[in-house]
């Protein structure tokens, strides 16, 4: 499936799949206002157990719109049947992508053999890429598609107890995926400690699959000197996706930006950089996904770290992250970053 060189000369940047963060609103807010756009957006990861029952859990995980950056949904589980079947599903559902989770660290999952539980377990992830492969391949067929438009990639650490990075991923390598995603640590590591580069860069010259680093990445430009000093094909980021919403002068084309200086008009950090993309986030929670939950108002306290996370690094905001988390309800919050954006 895997067509293209190890290397690019352009940037690869993507946005990392994240539990209870990257559901279709936040992939919505993100596509309409990224200051720097993603290469590729991913779901929330979601148990293909879950899908193949239609659990309604994996309804609202797969909520899915077109939007203008691909998106790839993660799927986690053991069962090499399953996921064959639940791929088809996800694909009906329009996504660009698949991606198999080999990487979370989560302890519940992995004690399940589940996640990074997979890693080492050679003979049962060759059953899941290969099952996962064909299921692939049927569908294009069956529904005429090309054959490059559905992306088929795996998300690992670098060993579970220990660092095998290199033999791991050599094992990976075979299957010819489109990409592989590594987190510098190992599960022992969880995020302790820093994320190896070093290693990851030493793994990327030592297989032909497209290598795509993550971990530690603080914003788009340490993004892109990670991307050329270790000579990837892509970079992941995660917790520092508010990055991408930067206040970054728009005239200047998003591959070739440079780091504003601090202080200056176009400083990052700043508040009213994210303000709209928070005001889109609550709008599009509150009509795509808050039927999903019990309640408007439990709907509501789950976008609370979203909304965090937003306004990382952001200076001047301790008042407006103290009244965001005693809010309660996505009127009352709403109303709370427009006052404060007349503010600034």
């Amino acid at each position: 499936m895997n067509t293209k060189k190890k290397q690019t000369t352009n940037e690869i940047i993507m946005a990392a799949p994240m539990d209870g963060y990257t559901d279709l609103a936040f992939r919505k807010a993100l596509a309409t206002n990224a200051t720097y756009r993603p290469d590729r957006m991913f779901t929330e990861f979601v148990n293909v157990e879950a899908i193949i029952r239609d659990i309604y859990s994996a309804e609202r995980i797969l909520k899915h719109e077109k939007l203008s950056i691909p998106t790839s949904a993660q799927l986690f589980g053991k069962n090499p049947t399953s996921f064959a079947q639940a791929i088809p599903k996800v694909l009906d559902l329009g996504y660009s992508g698949i991606d198999i989770n080999m990487g979370c660290g989560a302890r519940k999952i992995v004690t399940n053999g589940e996640g990074a539980g997979l890693i080492e377990n050679y003979d049962l992830c060759k059953q899941i890429i290969e099952g996962s492969s064909e299921a692939i391949n049927k569908w294009i067929k069956e529904n005429d598609h090309e054959q490059s438009s559905i992306k088929f990639s795996v998300k690992t650490r670098l060993g579970i107890n220990s660092n095998i990075g290199v033999e791991w991923t050599k094992f990976l390598d075979q299957f010819k995926l489109d990409f592989i995603t590594i987190h510098g640590r190992t599960y022992k590591q969880g995020y302790s400690g820093s994320s190896n580069w070093d290693r990851i860069a030493q793994i990327a010259n030592l297989v032909s699959t497209p290598i795509i680093g993550n971990g530690d990445i603080t914003n788009i430009t340490d993004a892109q000197e990670k991307l050329r000093k270790h000579n990837l094909y892509g970079v992941m980021i995660g917790r520092n996706y508010r990055s991408f919403f930067a206040d970054i002068n728009e005239k200047t084309p998003h591959r070739t930006r440079q780091k504003p200086k601090p202080g200056s008009d176009s400083d990052p950090l700043t508040f009213n950089s994210v303000r709209k993309t928070m005001l889109d986030y609550l709008t599009f929670h509150e009509n795509l996904m808050a039927e999903y939950f019990k309640s408007s108002e439990i709907a509501f306290i789950s976008t609370r770290k979203v909304l965090l996370g937003f306004m990382k690094g952001c200076k001047n905001t301790k008042s407006i992250k103290n009244q965001l988390m005693k809010a309660e309800s996505y009127a009352k919050a709403k109303l709370m970053l427009a006052m404060r954006f007349k503010d600034q």
